[in-house]
């Protein structure tokens, strides 16, 4: 086995592998014996570590999902058919689990991967966002649909309160000043996040009519931070008020997998004011960094 392969990467490629014999791979019997000979070839193929306590914990958590459903062990409680019908197997991967699987990384169905797809890109990913997003999955995957939405939105708020002080600390005129001022207010008396947010957004669409932005960032801005953070916002207000609005696994689940998107895309322009802190201190200006 390979030494380097360890830790939360070996974690990753082994959840990997499960999630792609399950969507892959057609056993017959479709036993857990069977998937898990399959897994053990697979393992060795790959030159990975055999780690049962991830193996262990994945398995359980596809069952929590709704991924795979267990009729049973196959050594006993047979389960017979009616004469004329086919035999019913030990376990089943769902169609809403087969689209899951499918989704790859940017599902929560697989919170080691998910977790993993937002570290690869987030140079430091920021410690509160990411408690919201792990609570946010363990809620979804207990079918705590509205504790699910309003952890997600939490997580969506703080990484526009991050962007607002990137613009604060890059010190844009006018924007900076005004930014700066709204959050000054905001940590004395409560200020909605929607007012920070309009402000933020005024200052990135302003940037990127004078091209002070990449390309790809201006054109997606009001493709991907507005949309997505209206949908968290709007779910989280929904869920975090005592109504009787039914939000639907559907709907917390679709937060969780435009998340990663909009988080990705977020520090990307977090990223970019940084560069741009960088070059106005070149030039004599102290410049606060923030990172994500």
């Amino acid at each position: 086995m390979s030494e380097a392969n360890t830790g939360s990467s070996n974690s990753e490629t082994v959840t990997r592998i499960m999630d792609d014999i399950l969507l892959n791979t057609r056993m017959n019997p479709q036993t857990s014996s069977t998937f898990f000979s399959t897994l053990a070839g697979r393992v060795s193929h790959e030159n990975t570590d055999w780690d049962v306590d991830v193996i262990v914990e994945h398995w359980s958590w596809l069952k929590r999902t709704g991924v795979i459903v267990s009729l049973g062990p196959e050594s006993s409680n047979r389960i017979y058919p009616p004469t004329g019908t086919g035999k019913l197997e030990e376990f089943y991967v769902t169609p809403r689990g087969r689209k899951l699987l499918a989704t790859g990384e940017a599902s929560p169905h697989n919170p080691v991967r998910f977790d993993a797809k937002i570290r690869s890109q987030i140079s430091s990913p920021d410690d509160i966002v990411m408690t919201y997003v792990d609570e946010a999955v363990g809620a979804w995957a207990a079918g705590l649909n509205r504790a699910a939405a309003v952890m997600i939105g939490c997580a969506c708020e703080r990484l526009i309160l991050l962007l607002a002080q990137s613009l604060t600390a890059a010190e844009i005129d006018p924007w900076s000043e005004r930014i700066g001022s709204l959050l000054a207010k905001a940590a004395k008396s409560p200020v909605s996040i929607s007012k920070v947010f309009q402000k933020v957004r005024e200052a990135l669409l302003d940037l990127a009519g004078q091209k002070e932005l990449p390309k790809g960032i201006a054109d997606a801005l009001d493709r991907k931070l507005t949309p997505i953070f209206e949908y968290a916002r709007g779910l989280r207000n929904k869920s975090g008020h005592p109504t009787a609005v039914e939000v639907s696994h559907e709907d917390a689940e679709a937060g969780l997998l435009l998340f990663p998107g909009f988080y990705i895309f977020i520090g990307s322009v977090i990223k970019t004011l940084g560069e741009k802190g960088v070059e106005d201190s070149q030039s004599g200006r102290r410049v606060e960094r923030v990172t994500v």
